[in-house]
């Protein structure tokens, strides 16, 4: 195969997904009364829906229109927090808890010092906000682990605008 035809990444490695088999059952088939006898009520019509899912965990990064140049605007030890948090976030959360020496290890930080401008740097930039000692919320607006649909609709359902309406 010529050079640059095919992603180098894939040779070896393959997407692991997981197969969801769902079976919807439709009408009735039968019914007892006191004296053990059965009355067939209508035939049964099974539907069954496959879908596939990723087995590895992600999250989502989204990019509105406002938030362009955002990532060359800040510093690469900011940019290592962001990520940082990202993989960090636990599913269906909109804050992450972070012990502050693990952060500094885990990305290889100098001082602690340099971390707070790291974090000032995100809060700046609206990426998170101060929750309490060790959390912070996150803009569900730029990263998210989960179904962002439900959790919107779930605890914050005055946060949800209909942009558009699609017939089908």
């Amino acid at each position: 195969m010529e050079k640059g035809t095919s992603n180098p990444f894939l040779y070896g490695n393959k997407l692991d997904l997981v197969k969801v088999v769902e079976n919807q059952y439709l009408g009735k088939s039968s019914s007892f009364d006191g004296d053990g006898h059965v009355t067939d009520h209508a035939k049964i019509t099974t539907i069954v829906a496959t879908r596939f899912i990723e087995r590895d965990r992600k999250v989502a990064l989204y990019k509105p229109e406002n938030i362009k140049g955002l990532i060359g605007a800040l510093s690469p030890i900011a940019t290592k927090v962001y990520m940082y948090i990202a993989l960090s976030l636990g599913e269906q959360m909109d804050y992450v808890k972070l012990t502050l020496t693990e952060v500094q290890k885990e990305l290889n930080i100098g001082s602690k010092n340099t971390l707070y401008k790291a974090i000032e740097e995100l809060e700046t930039y609206s990426i998170i906000a101060k929750k309490r000692n060790g959390e912070f919320w996150i803009n569900p607006f730029l990263l998210f682990n989960g179904n962002r649909i439900d959790y919107f609709q779930k605890h914050y359902p005055d946060s949800v605008n209909i942009a558009a309406t699609i017939k089908r």
